[in-house]
Protein backbone atom coordinates (compact mmCIF):
# COMPACT_ATOMS: atom_id res chain seq x y z
CA UNK A 1 0.00 0.00 0.00
CA UNK A 2 2.66 2.45 1.05
CA UNK A 3 3.92 1.80 -2.50
CA UNK A 4 1.53 3.07 -4.20
CA UNK A 5 0.24 5.52 -2.05
CA UNK A 6 3.58 7.08 -2.49
CA UNK A 7 3.06 7.40 -5.83
CA UNK A 8 0.30 8.81 -6.12
CA UNK A 9 1.52 12.03 -3.63
CA UNK A 10 4.15 11.72 -6.08
CA UNK A 11 2.03 12.24 -9.45
CA UNK A 12 -0.06 15.14 -7.81
CA UNK A 13 2.78 17.30 -6.48
CA UNK A 14 3.10 17.57 -10.55
CA UNK A 15 -0.42 18.77 -10.91
CA UNK A 16 -1.77 22.39 -10.35
CA UNK A 17 -2.29 22.63 -6.64
CA UNK A 18 -5.27 24.97 -5.63
CA UNK A 19 -6.26 27.02 -2.51
CA UNK A 20 -9.52 28.13 -0.79
CA UNK A 21 -8.06 31.59 -0.02
CA UNK A 22 -10.15 33.64 -2.15
CA UNK A 23 -13.25 32.60 0.54
CA UNK A 24 -16.76 34.41 -0.80
CA UNK A 25 -15.13 34.83 -4.60
CA UNK A 26 -13.94 31.26 -4.56
CA UNK A 27 -16.04 30.15 -7.60
CA UNK A 28 -14.46 33.52 -9.74
CA UNK A 29 -10.86 32.25 -8.54
CA UNK A 30 -11.61 28.62 -10.29
CA UNK A 31 -13.00 30.53 -13.34
CA UNK A 32 -9.43 31.75 -14.04
CA UNK A 33 -8.71 28.19 -15.06
CA UNK A 34 -10.45 27.44 -18.69
CA UNK A 35 -9.50 23.50 -18.43
CA UNK A 36 -11.14 23.37 -14.52
CA UNK A 37 -13.90 20.25 -14.90
CA UNK A 38 -17.35 19.71 -14.65
CA UNK A 39 -16.43 16.05 -13.13
CA UNK A 40 -13.73 15.31 -11.07
CA UNK A 41 -12.24 13.72 -7.54
CA UNK A 42 -10.38 16.43 -5.24
CA UNK A 43 -7.37 15.36 -2.93
CA UNK A 44 -6.79 18.02 -0.44
CA UNK A 45 -3.69 18.65 1.59
CA UNK A 46 -3.27 20.59 4.83
CA UNK A 47 -0.99 22.44 6.18
CA UNK A 48 1.85 21.04 8.83
CA UNK A 49 0.99 17.65 7.80
CA UNK A 50 3.51 15.48 5.89
CA UNK A 51 4.17 12.50 4.15
CA UNK A 52 5.78 11.03 1.34
CA UNK A 53 8.48 14.00 1.49
CA UNK A 54 5.11 16.59 0.78
CA UNK A 55 1.95 17.81 2.23
CA UNK A 56 0.14 14.66 2.35
CA UNK A 57 -3.30 14.11 1.17
CA UNK A 58 -5.86 14.40 4.39
CA UNK A 59 -9.51 14.36 2.31
CA UNK A 60 -10.52 12.97 -1.06
CA UNK A 61 -13.90 13.59 -2.57
CA UNK A 62 -16.09 13.70 -5.29
CA UNK A 63 -19.10 15.42 -7.17
CA UNK A 64 -22.44 14.59 -8.44
CA UNK A 65 -22.82 15.63 -11.88
CA UNK A 66 -21.52 18.81 -13.89
CA UNK A 67 -21.08 20.07 -10.27
CA UNK A 68 -17.44 20.01 -8.71
CA UNK A 69 -16.75 23.93 -8.50
CA UNK A 70 -20.05 24.06 -6.68
CA UNK A 71 -19.19 21.18 -4.56
CA UNK A 72 -16.00 22.52 -3.65
CA UNK A 73 -17.53 26.08 -3.01
CA UNK A 74 -19.90 24.55 -0.64
CA UNK A 75 -16.64 23.18 1.42
CA UNK A 76 -15.56 26.82 1.86
CA UNK A 77 -18.66 28.97 1.81
CA UNK A 78 -21.22 26.21 2.24
CA UNK A 79 -22.74 25.38 6.02
CA UNK A 80 -22.03 22.50 7.79
CA UNK A 81 -25.54 21.25 6.19
CA UNK A 82 -24.13 20.49 3.32
CA UNK A 83 -20.30 19.71 3.66
CA UNK A 84 -19.67 17.00 6.04
CA UNK A 85 -16.44 18.52 6.21
CA UNK A 86 -16.99 21.53 7.60
CA UNK A 87 -18.92 19.97 9.55
CA UNK A 88 -15.96 17.66 10.86
CA UNK A 89 -13.90 20.41 11.83
CA UNK A 90 -17.05 22.39 13.20
CA UNK A 91 -17.68 19.17 15.74
CA UNK A 92 -13.45 20.02 16.77
CA UNK A 93 -13.92 23.71 17.54
CA UNK A 94 -16.96 23.23 18.94
CA UNK A 95 -15.17 20.97 21.90
CA UNK A 96 -12.58 23.40 22.15
CA UNK A 97 -14.60 26.76 22.71
CA UNK A 98 -18.29 27.25 23.27
CA UNK A 99 -18.66 29.57 20.53
CA UNK A 100 -18.14 28.79 17.06
CA UNK A 101 -19.10 30.59 14.07
CA UNK A 102 -19.04 29.46 10.24
CA UNK A 103 -16.17 32.08 9.79
CA UNK A 104 -13.94 30.07 12.33
CA UNK A 105 -14.28 26.85 10.04
CA UNK A 106 -13.69 28.91 7.21
CA UNK A 107 -10.65 30.29 8.23
CA UNK A 108 -9.25 27.27 8.87
CA UNK A 109 -10.05 26.22 5.78
CA UNK A 110 -8.97 28.73 4.02
CA UNK A 111 -5.38 28.84 6.06
CA UNK A 112 -4.79 25.29 5.90
CA UNK A 113 -6.40 23.30 2.79
CA UNK A 114 -5.17 23.12 -0.75
CA UNK A 115 -6.40 20.62 -3.11
CA UNK A 116 -5.42 18.83 -6.42
CA UNK A 117 -8.01 17.72 -9.41
CA UNK A 118 -8.33 14.67 -11.37
CA UNK A 119 -10.82 15.59 -14.06
CA UNK A 120 -13.11 12.56 -14.94
CA UNK A 121 -14.10 11.95 -18.01
CA UNK A 122 -15.43 8.60 -18.07
CA UNK A 123 -17.75 8.65 -14.97
CA UNK A 124 -15.10 6.98 -12.84
CA UNK A 125 -15.16 8.99 -9.84
CA UNK A 126 -17.37 6.83 -7.50
CA UNK A 127 -14.98 3.90 -7.76
CA UNK A 128 -11.89 5.84 -7.77
CA UNK A 129 -12.80 7.58 -4.86
CA UNK A 130 -13.17 5.02 -2.95
CA UNK A 131 -9.63 2.83 -4.49
CA UNK A 132 -7.72 6.26 -3.86
CA UNK A 133 -9.22 6.72 -0.07
CA UNK A 134 -8.56 2.71 0.63
CA UNK A 135 -5.16 3.06 -0.47
CA UNK A 136 -4.17 6.21 1.64
CA UNK A 137 -6.11 4.98 4.56
CA UNK A 138 -4.07 1.80 4.50
CA UNK A 139 -0.53 3.56 4.62
CA UNK A 140 1.53 3.07 7.00
CA UNK A 141 3.87 5.80 6.29
CA UNK A 142 1.31 8.14 5.72
CA UNK A 143 0.12 8.96 9.67
CA UNK A 144 -1.21 11.96 11.07
CA UNK A 145 1.03 14.39 12.86
CA UNK A 146 0.51 15.03 16.60
CA UNK A 147 -0.84 18.31 15.94
CA UNK A 148 -3.72 17.17 13.22
CA UNK A 149 -7.09 18.49 14.42
CA UNK A 150 -8.44 15.34 12.98
CA UNK A 151 -7.22 13.41 16.32
CA UNK A 152 -9.77 15.37 18.53
CA UNK A 153 -12.45 14.03 16.22
CA UNK A 154 -14.92 12.04 18.08
CA UNK A 155 -15.63 9.68 14.90
CA UNK A 156 -12.64 7.19 14.92
CA UNK A 157 -12.22 6.22 11.73
CA UNK A 158 -10.98 10.19 11.51
CA UNK A 159 -8.56 9.01 14.05
CA UNK A 160 -7.55 6.70 12.80
CA UNK A 161 -7.11 6.73 9.23
CA UNK A 162 -5.44 10.33 9.38
CA UNK A 163 -8.02 11.46 6.72
CA UNK A 164 -11.29 13.78 6.90
CA UNK A 165 -13.18 11.27 5.07
CA UNK A 166 -15.60 8.39 7.49
CA UNK A 167 -16.39 5.99 4.16
CA UNK A 168 -14.30 3.35 2.34
CA UNK A 169 -11.41 4.02 5.25
CA UNK A 170 -9.96 0.87 5.34
CA UNK A 171 -11.85 -0.96 2.90
CA UNK A 172 -11.07 -3.57 0.37
CA UNK A 173 -10.34 -0.77 -2.19
CA UNK A 174 -7.05 -0.01 -3.46
CA UNK A 175 -5.79 1.53 -6.50
CA UNK A 176 -3.95 -0.52 -9.37
CA UNK A 177 -1.67 0.04 -12.13
CA UNK A 178 -4.98 1.13 -14.67
CA UNK A 179 -6.17 3.61 -11.88
CA UNK A 180 -2.95 5.57 -11.79
CA UNK A 181 -2.15 5.87 -15.35
CA UNK A 182 -5.75 7.37 -15.23
CA UNK A 183 -4.87 9.52 -12.58
CA UNK A 184 -1.20 10.91 -14.10
CA UNK A 185 -3.63 11.11 -17.77
CA UNK A 186 -6.33 13.14 -15.89
CA UNK A 187 -4.74 15.44 -13.30
CA UNK A 188 -4.98 19.28 -13.67
CA UNK A 189 -1.59 20.67 -14.50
Amino acid sequence: MSMKCSELHKILRKGNKFNFKSGKNFQNYLKQYKNFPENGIYLMTEKGEIGHVGLRIVRIGINKKNSLVKRLNKHINGSENNSIFREHIRRIFKKEESLITKDDVTEYIKNKISFYVIRDLENKREILERKIIGTISKCGLCMSSNSWKGLESATERIRESGLWNVHYVCGEYQLDKDDMDYIKKNLLK
